[in-house]
């Protein structure tokens, strides 16, 4: 398996992981950050969670993980625009833009830039609408931010942005400048 590939499988999972255990409250004032990573929850009897590291250790360890993704993988795209690079090109693609706003949403409280950081890729995502349909993202550009290989759109990246602009709005509201809904 391919280290990018590795990535996304570790990634989702974490993913995964973070929804079990967070489920965001109805928003409230802009900016506020409703639930604060990391969330803990109590167990049903029965359910499995590591029990030879700490918690403390756990969400040490989401936190050392998303400060390297986010140091190697989230990029600066011009002015109030973030993107995922997805590879050494430097491309990137909407599945990997998907999951860059997710992962933004659910390291709010820990990471006070998430709120900038999940903006600017919305912006990102909006400055490439796929030719199906402009509330969908084209599915690939390059290092200079120019779609290629067409402007269709993908399912699953399609998906969680719309995924992460609902935990957007429960996290910060939709009162900003930003209406996430």
């Amino acid at each position: 398996m391919k280290k990018d590939a590795k990535l996304r499988l570790s990634w989702k999972s974490l993913i995964v992981v973070c929804l079990v255990i967070s489920i965001l409250p109805a928003g409230s004032a802009f900016a506020a950050v409703n639930k604060p990573f990391p969330q803990h929850t109590t167990y049903m009897s029965g359910s499995i969670k590591p029990n030879n590291v700490t918690q403390t250790s756990m969400d040490n360890s989401v936190k050392t993980k998303w400060d390297a993704w986010k140091t190697a993988y989230l990029k600066p795209a011009g002015t109030g625009k973030y993107y995922v690079k997805y590879n050494s090109a430097g491309e990137t693609v909407s599945e990997a833009h998907g999951y860059g706003m997710l992962f933004t949403v659910l390291m709010a409280g820990y990471d006070s830039n998430a709120q900038t950081y999940f903006d600017g890729l919305y912006n990102y995502y909006k400055a490439h609408p796929s030719a199906i349909n402009p509330y969908l993202m084209s599915w690939k550009q390059n290092s200079s931010f120019q779609n290629i290989e067409g402007e269709d759109s993908a399912t699953d990246g399609d998906m969680d942005i719309a995924f992460s602009l609902l935990l957007a709005d429960k996290q910060w509201g939709s009162s900003g400048t930003i209406n996430y809904l």
